[in-house]
Formats: C-alpha cells, sequence, structure tokens
C-alpha cells in the first residue's frame, strides 16, 4: 500500500489500519501483556536501556498519530470537523477552523478519549487549556480533563517504561535488535506484535505523565484557588481515588493535607469526603490513619515552637510582674485545624476486622498527649505559668482525644480479652517509657485541674486506661469531693462515669466508700441532689438484679 506522508520514518496504511484493528479489539492497557504472552528466545537477548525504548517509542508515537490524523481527515468528513475545531497540531494552520471555546474543549476531549493512543495529541491540548490564565476557561478544561482520564484510566496502576516487566523488555530488546540489524530504514519492517507492544507501552509511560501533571495542577488550585474552585477540585480528588488506583498515594494526600487546612470550610469538606471514602473502601483505614498520623506530628512539632510567654505588668510596683503562658496568635489556626483533624479521627467507625488501624489511631492519640504534657514553655516561671493542657486551645484537643481513644479501647478490649494499651503502642524500646510517663502527667493533671471540662475528661480517659488501678480509685474519689466539678457543663458525664465505675467493681468496700462521698455532697446543691438521686436508683437497681445488697450499716454517715 502507498505510504503516507512521513516523519521520521515511515509508516504505509496497511501498518495503521492493523494497529487500529488492534485497539478495536482490546482496551489499549490490555494490549501489552495480550502480545507479549509468555515470550522466551533461546538465543542471550542483550536488553536495551528504559532510555532507548522511549526513544523508539516516542517517534513511533507521533508517527502514528500524525498518520492517523491524516487518515481520519481523507474518510471521515465529521472527525475531521472535530479535528480541525480542536486544532489538530497535524492539520496546516489554514486547516485549522475558528471554533467557539466550547465547541474546541468538547472536540479535544471526545478525540482524547476515543482510540487515545492514537490521539495523545489531544491530551496534552487539553491541559495546556487547563493551565489557562481565564478562570472560566481553565475549570471548563479541567472539568474535561477529568472525565477523559476517569474514562481512559484503567483499573489497575499504570508503569513507567523502566518498571516494566522483565518479559516485556525482554521481548522488545530481541525485535528491536533484529529490527536494527536489517537496517531500521522503516516501521513497516519491524514484527508486527513488537511494533503495537512498543507503542502501547509508550502511550502509557506518556499517560501517567499526563496525569500526574494534572493532579499536581489540581493541588496548586487547591492551595491557591477560589472557595469555589478549591470545593470542585476536591471533588475531583474524591473522584479520583475512590475510583481508580492510580497514584493514590499522592491524592490521598492531598485530601488528608487539606483536612488540616487553615480554612474551616474547607477542612470540613475534605473531612466529608475522607468519611465517604472509607465507607466505599474500609481497607483504606489503615492507610489513611498512618498518613494522618504523619501530618499530626508534623504539625505538632512546629507548634512546639509557638509559645510565648505573656508577660504584664501588676499595678503595684512592689508585686512581681504576672505570667501567664499562652500560645502565639499565628499558631492557634494550626491548633483550630489539629483539633478538626483529631475530631475527623474519633469519627471514623473502627471494627474489629480493622485492629491495626485502631492500633495507628490509638498511637496518634497516645503521641498527642505525650507532646501536650511533655511542653513547658516557661521553666524558670512554672509557679506562675498556666499548664499547657490547660489552655483552652489544648485542652478542646483533649476532651476529643478522650472521646476518640475512649471508642478504640473499647473495641480492642471487647476483640482482647488480655487488652494491654502498651502492646499496641509499641514500636521502639522508649515507647513503653513514653507511655508510663504520658500517663502520670494525666494523674497529675486530673489530680489539680483548672479547667473543670478538661478535668471530667482526662478522668474519663483515666478509666478506660487505668480503670483496674487502685490509684485511679483514689483520684476519683478525691475528685467527687470537689463541689466546682458539678458546676461543669459536662458533669453529668462525670456523674455517668462515676455510675459505670461502680457497677463493674465488686469490693463492697470499695463501693460503700464511693456511695458514701455521694452521700457528703448530697444536700450541698440542688443539682448535686437531682443527678444523685439518679446515680442511686441507677446503682440500687443494678444490685437487685446481682441478687444482693450491702448491709445498711455501709452507707452510715
Amino acid at each position: 500500500m502507498k505510504s503516507l506522508q512521513p516523519v521520521g520514518r515511515g509508516v504505509a496504511d496497511g501498518t495503521l489500519l492493523s494497529i487500529i484493528n488492534a485497539y478495536e479489539s482490546t482496551d489499549w492497557h490490555g494490549v501489552a501483556q495480550h502480545n507479549v504472552g509468555n515470550f522466551s528466545s533461546k538465543d542471550d537477548v542483550k536488553v536495551m536501556s528504559s532510555a532507548k525504548l522511549l526513544r523508539e517509542g516516542k517517534e513511533l508515537l507521533n508517527v502514528l498519530s500524525r498518520a492517523y490524523s491524516r487518515y481520519t481527515c481523507a474518510n471521515d468528513s465529521q472527525k475531521a470537523w472535530m479535528r480541525t475545531a480542536a486544532k489538530d497540531v497535524f492539520l496546516p494552520l489554514e486547516k485549522k477552523s475558528v471554533a467557539t471555546l466550547t465547541d474546541s474543549l468538547d472536540s479535544m476531549a471526545v478525540l482524547a478519549s476515543e482510540c487515545c493512543p492514537l490521539n495523545y495529541k489531544f491530551i496534552t491540548s487539553l491541559f495546556n487549556m487547563c493551565q489557562n490564565s481565564a478562570l472560566r476557561v481553565m475549570m471548563s478544561a479541567v472539568e474535561r480533563m477529568h472525565a477523559v482520564f476517569m474514562e481512559v484510566l484503567p483499573n489497575r496502576k499504570l508503569r513507567y517504561i523502566d518498571q516494566l516487566d522483565t518479559s516485556c523488555v525482554t521481548f522488545l530488546s530481541y525485535h528491536l535488535s533484529l529490527w536494527e540489524k536489517n537496517g531500521a530504514s522503516t516501521w513497516d519492517s519491524l514484527d508486527p506484535n513488537a511494533r503495537l507492544v512498543l507503542h502501547a507501552v509508550s502511550f502509557e509511560d506518556f499517560f501517567k505523565g499526563a496525569y500526574a501533571a494534572y493532579i499536581q495542577l489540581v493541588k496548586d488550585q487547591l492551595e491557591g484557588g477560589v472557595f469555589f474552585v478549591q470545593r470542585r477540585m476536591l471533588q475531583y480528588v474524591f473522584e479520583m481515588l475512590a475510583k481508580k488506583p492510580e497514584q493514590e498515594g499522592l491524592l490521598l494526600d492531598i485530601l488528608v493535607t487539606t483536612l488540616f487546612n487553615g480554612d474551616s470550610k474547607l477542612s470540613s469538606i475534605a473531612s466529608t469526603k475522607l468519611t465517604a471514602l472509607l465507607e466505599c473502601h474500609s481497607g483504606m483505614k489503615g492507610v489513611v490513619v498512618n498518613r494522618f498520623g504523619t501530618l499530626l506530628l508534623g504539625l505538632l512539632s512546629k507548634v512546639k515552637c509557638g509559645f510565648t510567654v505573656d508577660k504584664s505588668k501588676s499595678t503595684s510596683k512592689r508585686k512581681r510582674r504576672g505570667i501567664r503562658s499562652s500560645v502565639s496568635p499565628e499558631w492557634i489556626p494550626t491548633l483550630q485545624s489539629v483539633h478538626r483533624g483529631l475530631q475527623f479521627l474519633s469519627s471514623i467507625a473502627f471494627t474489629r476486622k480493622d485492629t491495626k488501624a485502631t492500633a495507628g489511631a490509638i498511637k496518634c492519640y497516645i503521641s498527642v498527649l505525650s507532646f501536650i504534657f511533655a511542653t513547658k514553655p516557661d521553666a524558670n516561671n512554672s509557679r506562675k505559668s498556666t499548664p499547657v493542657y490547660e489552655l483552652e486551645e489544648f485542652s478542646r484537643i483533649i476532651r476529643c482525644i478522650s472521646s476518640g481513644l475512649e471508642r478504640c479501647v473499647t473495641l480492642l478490649r471487647n476483640s482482647d480479652s488480655q487488652f494491654d494499651l502498651s502492646d499496641y503502642i509499641s514500636g521502639d524500646s522508649s515507647s513503653g517509657a513514653n507511655l508510663e510517663c504520658t500517663i502520670n502527667s494525666l494523674y497529675n493533671a486530673a489530680g489539680n485541674p483548672v479547667s473543670l471540662k478538661t478535668n471530667i475528661a482526662l478522668l474519663s480517659l483515666l478509666s478506660k486506661i487505668h480503670s483496674s488501678e487502685p490509684r485511679f480509685y483514689n483520684l476519683l474519689y478525691d475528685r467527687i469531693l470537689d463541689l466546682r466539678i458539678y458546676e461543669a457543663e459536662n458533669r453529668r458525664y462525670f456523674l455517668s462515669l462515676v455510675t459505670r465505675f461502680i457497677t463493674h467493681v465488686d469490693d463492697i468496700s470499695i463501693i460503700a466508700a464511693f456511695v458514701k462521698r455521694l452521700l457528703q455532697v448530697w444536700f450541698r446543691k440542688c443539682i448535686i441532689r437531682t443527678l444523685g438521686w439518679s446515680l442511686f436508683g441507677q446503682y440500687i437497681s443494678w444490685n437487685c438484679h446481682r441478687s444482693y445488697m450491702p448491709p445498711c450499716h455501709v452507707f452510715q454517715t
């Protein structure tokens, strides 16, 4: 057959038609595996470098793309018009018609989706439109580019040429070596299967790079675009991550990073998308938690440098200046982002199958607690400095950790009768010491409260970690007598904590001691009497269930 006008080495119509038929009968991403099979050669094959294979493949891509463009324009008038509207780079300038923006973008998208290995130039053209400075043009192009990728991407990860299987590289090296020995004058003389495989793997190399560039463009818009653009980009990231495995690590990083964004609206959208993602792919919980933990600790390490000492002069010259701990104002949005991130972590619905993911979440919680209680903003004036955990920014974080850690510990304790918290956070020799130090700090903080709301959260936390320890009994026993705690917003939670504790203790003397302590504050305030009667009623009901009651004298005061 007559050859088309060559670009580089020539190609005949028959060669082009065989390529077209191959892509019409088989998905483009299955061509290489289908034609290579279990190739083996008795001769020793000198394996070609990836750079040489890529160089030859790029030439073949360009030659066949130009040939396909001219062949289509000569045989299909409708597609010829679409190519002129899409400004096909292979057409002469005088043949490129003036089309509307919508017609041009739609033509690019349709042609890029149709036999994409032979129309790969339109992917480049569409991507260039995505970089347009006009917002309307950029958004229209990005939308169509997203649709192309969702249609063309396979349900597997793409590979660059240097990531090909050994059998495929050997197959190509063998046939290309024979082709070069015979002169390599035209592409028609190359083995048909080798020619098709080389074209397919070269397009896959190009397509993987184009997809990575598109994700980077979406990421840039997320970081610097206006809000409605950022919201649309987050939706694209979610769809790409949920539907296609390619670049899932990078896409997940974008979504988790946005979770810690300073904009609360954007952070909330990212949290919603991550929750929906975990509902679709519950197996990703471990990956999400691990990446979450890495970013979380990175943020906290930055906050560590953000503590300041606020010195305000007293009205009396004789009095020393009052000193209080605070956080630099520029770090407050970061701490708010950390709080929103922990709210997302505590909202994940772990199951008994998610042991590793649950353990990862516990590590995150303990690491944050260790950071909070290890931070000392003003060592020289520690007596006059407010403890870090009492600052409002950190107090909210502690309350969130208390809720999330309680659910994780409950889940693991129900699935493992020999549950030991240290078994789930051990990662190095210092983990046990860090845990013990953190627990000691929790006890010290819970025993010397400033914020009563935080104090109740700490008690709840300790009830899950050390509920059977005498040290916790003593702490809870002391806190019952603090009348201030019954004025806290979450005071009902405190009394329900006492109720749960009493109902799970078998020692009559401990039960009696706690009930006596409650009776001591019974008539002090109306709220205590109301809640106390409810608590005492639950206690009586529970003991009737257990078919015994302690003797009356244990309640005498």
